[in-house]
């Protein structure tokens, strides 16, 4: 059993070691993505503070007023004073244009001014920097759904081979704990190998449950309808989204009746009555189903660092067509509002982040330790073999040459 998971790890570890390495690093340095971001695109992020900004309706005529081709479909209100509201454009149906060269309009939240664009992670370039690195974290910039698969993958393959790796690390005699101890120390006098091989396998220990985390949190994002999702479901029931449930509208029929700005009054009145948090973070637009969904800032309770209510608002007649809250439903609903808040870190908070970023660089470097142990072991092996055939060469070569002819006496005299 232990030869086996011997070999599973190996294989599975060779042929993730690359990929774990990337996600590794920028899921380390996604831990801080609006800190990064904030400074890598600062001309973007950063507006004077206002004690009088516009509204998130005003906001949006001023953008469709100066892009006539575009349509918004998402506004972030700014989380503190300083900061400018980010605006997601996309071409608006009939107008002739398939696609724009920018996909995120940053504005100045009191005067309306914008403050400059970008295509969301498209190129490598400072103020798109921090998208850039989030899209190569999931997609790896492959085309299509390529990178995401292929990435879901090895995140399905790095959760069974945490129970590998832990099994490999366990004793095989009693007593358990006092012989396990060490496996979670790394010796710093043993030579360069011996510290490698500690480090490689204290790390994996100290921080098995984050990374177990990590790796399933990773099927949920990257294989969810495919894999996660239909696994979950056949223990526990799903409540749908409304997009999931309600017919998509025609292209022609799609211009609703209720503004941005009525849409938020009634969400938050609403928001008001359950007692929830009254101030919104961001409201999109829906544009195939017809509704706004309005998302609050996060609760002030014990469910610190899970993400806010949402509520969906009929955009033709103001109706709540659902809404969804952190932690309620059934079991499935839980864990999916779950895995967001656990794969960011944000769960915890600063220290949640910074158990992740930790995280993200311990898997950057079980990939590389790991490596090295494979290839120290394989020179060892190759060593071994050509030592014992050289040991074999002279009793082969022996076995093989031809016994000399036996001779008479009377020739052996004349031979001597």
């Amino acid at each position: 059993m232990r030869k086996l998971a011997t070999s599973l790890h190996r294989y599975v570890g060779l042929t993730t070691a690359a990929f774990l390495f990337v996600i590794g690093l920028t899921g380390a340095l996604l831990a801080f993505y609006d800190e990064l971001d904030a400074w890598f695109a600062a001309d973007l992020r950063r507006a004077p503070a206002t004690d009088s900004p516009l509204t998130v309706g005003q906001i949006v005529d001023r953008v469709e007023t100066a892009i006539p081709e575009g349509r918004v479909t998402y506004v972030h209100t700014p989380p503190e004073p300083g900061h400018s509201i980010m605006v997601r454009v996309s071409p608006r149906p009939g107008s002739g244009v398939e696609k724009f060269d920018f996909s995120e309009i940053f504005v100045d939240p009191e005067s309306g001014r914008e403050l400059g664009r970008r295509d969301w992670g498209c190129c490598l370039e400072r103020k798109n920097f921090m998208p850039w690195v989030y899209r190569l974290h999931y997609t790896l910039h492959a085309p299509g759904r390529i990178g995401v698969w292929l990435l879901g993958g090895v995140a399905l393959l790095w959760a069974l081979d945490c129970f590998v790796a832990l099994y490999l690390t366990l004793p095989r005699r009693r007593p358990f704990f006092l012989r396990w101890w060490p496996a979670f120390k790394v010796k710093t006098d043993g030579g360069a190998q011996r510290f490698n091989y500690d480090l490689h396998r204290a790390s994996g220990l100290w921080l098995w449950a984050v990374l177990f985390v990590l790796a399933f949190s990773g099927v949920y994002f990257n294989l969810n309808r495919e894999v996660f999702r239909p696994v979950v479901e056949v223990f526990s029931d799903l409540t749908p989204y409304p997009y999931e449930y309600r017919d998509a509208v025609p292209p022609e029929e799609q211009a609703p009746i209720l503004g941005y700005d009525e849409a938020l009054q009634r969400a938050l009145a609403e928001a008001e009555r359950q007692g929830w948090p009254t101030e919104a973070r961001g409201v999109a637009l829906s544009h195939a189903q017809q509704y706004y969904s309005i998302y609050l800032q996060p609760f002030d309770d014990l469910r610190f660092g899970m993400a806010g209510p949402t509520l969906f608002i009929d955009s033709m007649n103001g109706t709540l067509v659902d809404d969804r809250v952190p932690l309620e439903g059934s079991a499935a609903d839980v864990l999916f509002s779950l895995q967001y808040p656990l794969h960011s870190g944000k769960i915890g908070g600063l220290l949640g982040r910074i158990i992740i970023c930790l995280a993200g660089l311990a898997t950057a470097v079980l990939s590389v330790t790991g490596v090295i142990i494979w290839a120290r072991k394989r020179r060892a092996r190759m060593r071994g073999e050509r030592a014992r055939r050289q040991k074999r060469a002279p009793a082969l070569e022996g076995a093989l040459r031809p016994e000399p002819a036996q001779q008479s006496p009377a020739a052996f005299d004349r031979a001597t």
